[in-house]
């Protein structure tokens, strides 16, 4: 039954990462004295080396007048190329090795290229999901106290009324028009440059990324990921899912889109029709899902509920979908229930 399996996979899945993680420290012991040099970076680097043609990202912009999405597609080589120009523009405008850079941007294929930029400068991308809530979003940004912001334009006329949750912020980036000289524009930091700065010294123990929770049991917290961290996350999502690097996945939870790249394979970008995931439009991710032959799909919660409820609701199932990923929420156990049901050849994994 769909309960027994997801029970049965939950619990592979913990002795299994029990053990990987004991190797792992076994084979790199994280000590004061251990200094292994890494950057996260290099994942995406060996994959494109590797491929260079192959289509990492996808993303549905506009549908057809046969009511079918229209998809952009970016390559390995050319995302690498994005990310070296942006690197270069980051460090032009100050953006260095330790900043923290906080990302307050529409979750589509740009994002890929910002962060990987940014972990290839040693910089930290500070990530918040805006669906917390105004209020608690000031509180978040106050905490990490970010050293730059990269935002949508509204944001950056919106927080000039909230001095004190900006107050860190001395390098300002948007991805649209600018409201003032102050603000770079993301457009011109992604113009090619004469030179491109060499890939940071960072070693495995350095922050690369600061995550904060959605708050969905509390205060939203922000979460340090180390470098050594993100490599051994990685590396279990390969070794225990039994990843093909020519697969497909499906990112309708917009930080997991930093992992299938890294990976190898081909990260698709649904339009979920609304950025607030309670509203968004099950049939989107439906086509999405059957465009691509979608082998891994990640999700938050309240995408499952509705994409789940919206496939029962029309005899509709997932056939193609063999690793169901749920995070940033708890989970109750009658949706697990539901998802498998309309996952004939998958198993949900929380």
């Amino acid at each position: 039954t769909p309960d027994i399996r997801h029970e049965w996979a939950e619990g592979e899945r913990k002795n299994i990462m029990t053990d990987i993680a004991s190797s792992q420290v076994a084979d790199h012991p994280i000590t004061s004295e251990t200094r292994t040099p890494f950057n996260v970076y290099s994942l995406l680097e060996a994959q494109a080396q590797r491929s260079p043609d192959k289509i990492v990202l996808a993303q549905a912009y506009q549908k057809n007048r046969q009511g079918q999405f229209q998809y952009r597609e970016q390559n390995f080589a050319d995302l690498i190329t994005d990310i070296e120009n942006l690197s270069a523009g980051f460090k032009q405008a100050g953006i260095q090795q330790g900043s923290k850079v906080l990302i307050l941007v529409k979750p589509d294929m740009t994002l890929v290229t910002i962060t990987y930029a940014l972990f290839r400068l040693g910089a930290i991308p500070v990530i918040i999901d805006p669906a917390i809530g105004f209020s608690r979003l000031l509180h978040c940004i106050e905490e990490a106290a970010p050293d730059a912001l990269l935002a949508l334009p509204l944001v950056h006329l919106i927080r000039r009324f909230f001095p004190r949750a900006f107050k860190s912020v001395r390098i300002f980036i948007t991805n649209g028009f600018t409201p003032s000289q102050r603000v770079h524009r993301l457009q011109q930091l992604l113009q090619p440059q004469a030179s491109v700065p060499a890939v940071a010294p960072t070693v495995e123990k350095d922050v690369a990324a600061i995550f904060f929770t959605s708050g969905s049991t509390g205060i939203p917290k922000g979460v340090e990921s180390q470098h050594g961290h993100m490599r051994a996350q990685i590396q279990v999502m390969r070794d225990l899912f039994d990843f093909d690097r020519n697969d497909n996945d499906l990112a309708a939870f917009p930080v997991t889109m930093l992992v299938s790249p890294a990976l190898g394979r081909t990260c698709v970008v649904p339009d979920l029709g609304s950025l607030h995931p309670a509203k968004c439009k099950p049939e989107n991710l439906v086509q999405s899902i059957a465009d691509y032959d979608i082998a891994a799909c990640f999700a938050s919660p309240i995408v499952w509920e509705r994409l789940s409820l919206h496939c029962t609701e029309n005899n509709l199932q997932l056939s193609s979908i063999r690793s169901a990923f749920s995070g940033g929420a708890p989970i109750p156990g009658k949706l697990v229930q539901r998802v498998c049901d309309i996952l004939p050849n998958g198993t949900m994994l929380t």
